[in-house]
């Protein structure tokens, strides 16, 4: 308690506040542990929120649809720096339409001191939290805050009743000592000015069902459950004049009661070209390697477009560099490869020793989850799966693998359960179906391929037959003699034959589609039997983006017979 001596309440509080908020947001969770310091790159955001998309979609990022958008410069129009003097411009803006001066008054003060960051999972929201934990503490931002406090949902407890005090530091020993503080103390000092900020992170990862309601809040909310003092924050009932900071996945935001959704959202839009370099360059440390990775990223956009999503990124450019590294050429053949690299370290490691059919039974939770659109899982769900808790726990533990020295956590939460990255679920999905399905069920799944909801686990599907994929994923989940493989194989193929026997020489998107599977196949015999009723002559007329372009040219490639390609100039190049 040396710390404290000689210090009043004030000063206890603030420097307290200021030492859990240091420790919170100082941790750099990357998916690589690093041996060499790798410093935050520039995160681009938007003031743009596009709220009825945001509620629309499904939560899966890498179908054809979202790489269009992300094939765009991903340059945003605000800095963090900003989002404060933002969300007051909005809040007095839209205050005209208040009826009188009481009222502008009270909606200005929820508005205008309160921001939303959205974004989906690993584009680095967290990161940016951080960053605003580290100007704030350095003074560079709101040089006037006293008190900053950095929380994260996934570590709160929405089953007891709480003091807020006891909420944001808790743990903490400030009743103790020469100067002891009570909770009251806190709330009192907290309520006198305009010093103090509250960043919450990961608002989705709360127990969404307590925020999907407003029923009345309780008369004493002096001793409550979280979901009460996070609604009275919301609401500018609980520390009025506080700054506060709430980050989200769009899909759960909007899912939330409209009087909850404050004014001011900005969109996290992830990493531009620059950022992507100057992070491979950290990651790869030398230049010929970062070179190479810059270079294979180049001619595979379709991989390459992956990588505006921080966490993915990483990942990516990581496994690209150790492949070089070690086989002086990177020997990846698809984005379905990477994952199945990244997975095999973990499946095999001591970390699920003894798990290994919850691995499997985490191939039909992904399923399920998948065909009731579901991303959201609840305790029920889990205990329904067939995952024991052990195996469970496992999976929201990171485990860090020894050679690649790659973090990986499947799952994320604990009353609210998410896989940690929506790739993850539908890799699982296409796992299940081409090693675990029965093959009457996969022949009634596969017709739901052409639907884009399915667009990405069937390419996951097609990937996974590809030979060297598929056999490093037999070793993974301990398959010996998948006596269905065959006929699976042939019914994939029997659907990408006749498909393509059925392309409109002007259906670009069919043709895109199809050839994408091919390459991501990569078998030379499947190719032959499609691609000979490939018209001789095609049209494209709709737009081509730099993902198409891989898989448009192994199509035309892998072709035996010349096809002759008209482009309508109106569509660009």
């Amino acid at each position: 308690m040396l710390l404290y001596a000689n210090l009043d309440r004030r000063q206890k509080l603030e420097l307290f506040a200021a030492q859990r908020a240091k420790e919170e947001g100082g941790v750099r969770n990357f998916p690589i542990p690093f041996e060499h310091d790798i410093k935050l790159v520039p995160v681009q955001l938007s003031k743009d929120f596009f709220r009825s998309k945001a509620h629309k979609g499904h939560g899966h990022y890498n179908t054809r649809e979202e790489f269009e958008l992300i094939m765009k410069e991903r340059e945003g129009n605000i800095t963090i720096t900003k989002v404060f003097e933002h969300a007051k411009e909005m809040a007095m803006k839209h205050s005209s339409r208040q009826g009188n001066p009481e009222a502008k008054e009270k909606f200005v003060m929820q508005h205008g001191n309160t921001v939303v960051l959205v974004g989906q999972a690993g584009i680095g929201k967290t990161t940016l939290c951080r960053i605003l934990v580290q100007l704030i503490l350095e003074k560079k931002l709101l040089p006037e805050c006293k008190y900053v406090f950095f929380l994260q949902f996934r570590k709160v407890d929405f089953e007891s009743k709480l003091t807020y005090p006891q909420l944001i530091l808790p743990g903490s020993d400030l009743a103790s000592g020469d100067t002891p503080i009570s909770d009251e103390s806190i709330m009192q000092i907290l309520g006198q000015g305009e010093e103090v900020v509250l960043i919450h992170d990961a608002l989705d990862e709360a127990n969404t069902k307590s925020f999907s309601n407003m029923h009345p809040l309780p008369s004493d909310t002096k001793l409550a459950t979280a979901d009460v003092h996070f609604k009275r924050l919301l609401l500018a009932r609980l520390l009025p004049k506080a700054i506060k900071v709430f980050t989200s996945r769009p899909k759960q935001f909007m899912e939330m009661p409209s009087e909850l959704r404050p004014l001011c959202v900005v969109d996290v839009l992830g990493l531009n070209k620059k950022s992507q370099e100057e992070l491979c360059r950290q990651i790869c440390q030398s230049e010929d390697v970062c070179c190479q990775v810059l270079k294979y990223l180049e001619d595979n956009p379709d991989i390459a477009a992956s990588c505006y999503v921080a966490a993915k990124c990483i990942l990516i450019m990581y496994i690209l560099s150790k492949r070089i590294e070690e086989h002086n050429k990177v020997d990846v053949e698809s984005l379905t490869d990477i994952f199945i690299q990244v997975l095999a370290p973990y499946a095999s490691s001591d970390h699920l020793r003894g798990k290994e059919k919850d691995l499997i039974q985490l191939a039909a939770f992904a399923l399920k989850g998948f065909l009731e659109s579901k991303i959201a899982f609840s305790e029920k769900d889990i205990k329904h799966s067939g995952i024991s808790d052990e195996a469970f726990e496992a999976f929201l533990v990171t485990f860090t693998d020894s050679k690649y020295k790659v973090q990986l956590k499947i799952l994320e939460g604990h009353k609210e359960s998410y896989f940690s990255h929506l790739i993850w679920q539908e890799l699982f999905t296409a796992i299940h179906i081409v090693f675990f399905m029965p093959l009457e069920e996969v022949e009634q799944q596969i017709v739901h391929f052409q639907e884009s909801r399915w667009e990405v686990v069937a390419k996951f599907v097609y990937g996974l037959f590809n030979p060297k994929v598929y056999a490093e994923a037999l070793r993974i989940f301990g398959v010996e003699d998948d006596l269905s493989a065959e006929p699976k194989m042939q019914r994939l193929t029997d659907f990408v034959v006749n498909r393509m026997r059925d392309v409109h020489p002007t259906d670009t998107l069919e043709l895109l589609t199809l050839c994408s599977w091919l390459r991501e196949l990569n078998n030379s015999k499947v190719n032959n039997q499609a691609l000979s009723h490939l018209p001789s002559s095609l049209e494209l007329t709709e737009k081509i983006l730099p993902t198409d372009l891989p898989s448009l040219i192994y199509g035309l490639r892998s072709a035996s017979k010349p096809i002759i390609l008209r482009v309508d100039s109106k569509q660009g190049k």
